[in-house]
């Protein structure tokens, strides 16, 4: 395992070595001294500027607090590399580079007079932060990357519908760490170009080295640029976004090229993951559809049946009370309710055949609903009786069933008696 990538590495003694007088005007090395401290200030300035560590806390906070809350999805893919972003991210805490800074900061003087010696932290003490300051770089590229994997899981479980509201604030939990860990890496980025090519000039002890030169790049700033360009949109994102309007991972920036052909796998995973009795088939839904159309349907017919009775009762100036008297009406003389359902359609102009038709279409649905269960008038079943009923009938619900079940009684007696005497 290479040392940078260790998670406990052993400090090198806290030792500082004299500069006399003339090596400081042989060498300029007041100058190599002077860069020295501002990149250590630069650096110990950037890693605890409040605005960036206090966001930095909150999210990560923020995450840990959802992940615990959150804990019954911990089978579902994105909660798992979630759990990894705040695995991360607690590791960044643990390396404390800000602390080793300090003490950088303090052993290192400022640009003394050339007739003076001057006493400097060792080669291995700075030997020691690139190691660390390189270590920290690779761990915020990985927290990137672990970002953008659960923005992928993060965006399909949003497409599917469920959880919606935690998973959008998940994604925007990731989207913030992954912007606060791009900008901290550049930060390091350029601490290290800045302390890496005057270690030459700095003495060492005889304590072992850390930092080997041909194991570790020598600009960081390049290595973060050729990063960031590897990850653009592929073409499969561009034509969703032609077809579809802006992307949600485009926009984010969060989909790798090499990713794109992984996300409708994952997507399909995700998918198969949904209960499938939670989600409706096309099927059950064109069903339900045809269901409603034909209880609207139904209802027009009933609707226009009623109709026409009343129509037929106003033409022989013969006006039953209410809609449940109108088959009572037409029930005492079958013969001629026939005759006054033909003159109507003669005066209207309507065809006797369509209105008998649609008279019969109705009686032929109600056929059979009788009263046979008392219970379902509001009665118990030992009473019966209509006093029995009034004492049930609390509510407006049961006597709207029972005048329905009336209509529908008294609408079969009609019809079963004009059959009987055309």
């Amino acid at each position: 395992m290479d040392v940078w990538n260790k998670r406990e590495i052993p400090r090198p003694p806290e030792y500082t070595l004299k500069y006399s007088a003339e090596e400081i005007r042989e060498k300029n090395f007041d100058v190599c001294l002077q860069a020295l401290l501002e990149a250590i200030l630069c650096g110990h300035a950037a890693l605890n500027h409040y605005e960036v560590i206090g966001c930095w806390r909150r999210e990560a906070a923020i995450l840990s607090a959802t992940l615990h809350q959150e804990i019954r999805h911990r089978k579902d893919k994105y909660f798992r590399i979630l759990r990894k972003v705040n695995k991360t991210v607690q590791r960044w805490d643990e390396l404390k580079i800000d602390e080793y800074l300090s003490i950088l900061q303090s052993s290192t003087p400022k640009v003394p007079d050339w007739n003076k010696s001057v006493r400097v932290p060792s080669k291995q003490m700075y030997e020691y932060l690139l190691v660390r300051v390189f270590g920290g770089f690779r761990l915020l590229l990985c927290i990137e990357g672990y970002c953008r994997e659960a923005a992928g899981y993060l965006v399909m479980k949003i497409r599917t519908g469920y959880f919606f509201n935690i998973a959008s604030a998940l994604l925007a939990n990731v989207a913030r760490i992954r912007a606060l860990a791009l900008d901290l890496a550049g930060q390091l980025a350029e601490l290290y170009d800045a302390i890496y090519p005057l270690l030459d000039n700095l003495k060492g002890t005889s304590a072992s080295s850390l930092f080997e030169k041909k194991d570790y790049p020598s600009s960081l700033t390049t290595e973060l640029s050729n990063y960031c360009k590897s990850l653009k949109m592929t073409n499969d994102d561009s034509a969703r976004k032609s077809k579809s309007g802006t992307d949600l991972l485009a926009f984010l920036h969060i989909l790798k090229d090499d990713e794109a052909a992984e996300s409708t796998v994952l997507e399909a995973l995700e998918l198969a993951e949904v209960n499938p009795g939670e989600v409706k088939s096309e099927e059950q839904q064109e069903k339900s559809s045809n269901e409603k159309s034909e209880k609207s349907a139904k209802a027009d017919d009933y609707s226009e049946a009623m109709k026409l009775l009343r129509d037929v009762s106003h033409e022989q100036n013969d006006l039953p009370s209410c809609d449940e008297d109108i088959g009572v009406c037409a029930n005492g003389d079958p013969l001629s309710f026939t005759s006054k359902l033909k003159n109507y359609c003669k005066s209207k102009d309507k065809n006797y055949n369509e209105a008998l038709e649609l008279l019969n279409d109705i009686s032929q649905e109600d056929e059979g609903v009788t009263l046979s269960k008392p219970e379902d008038l509001g009665v118990p079943v030992n009473k019966g009786n209509e006093e029995g009923s009034e004492g049930c009938m609390k509510e407006k619900e049961d006597i709207d069933g029972w005048c329905e079940m009336r209509r529908k009684r008294e609408r079969g007696r009609i019809w079963e008696e004009m059959l009987q005497n055309p």
